[in-house]
């Protein structure tokens, strides 16, 4: 049996219903505890993960610049 030509596979992708990703419910701080959490926090990779950023590495370990 043939395979289908690459136009008729993407068209059949295009018209393919597309669901959107539930999202995981997100945890509202209070301006309080973001303070809290920055003190505490130890290493520049902490404080990057309190304000959503991907942690920074580099060729021997993980970067302070924040």
């Amino acid at each position: 049996m043939a395979r289908k030509s690459i136009l008729r596979r993407l068209v059949a992708k295009a018209s393919a219903p597309v669901r959107p990703a539930k999202a995981a419910p997100r945890r509202v701080a209070s301006t309080e505890d973001l303070v809290e959490r920055l003190l505490n926090a130890k290493s520049s990779n902490e404080i990057a993960a309190i304000a959503g950023l991907s942690p920074i590495t580099g060729p021997s370990d993980s970067k302070i610049v924040y």
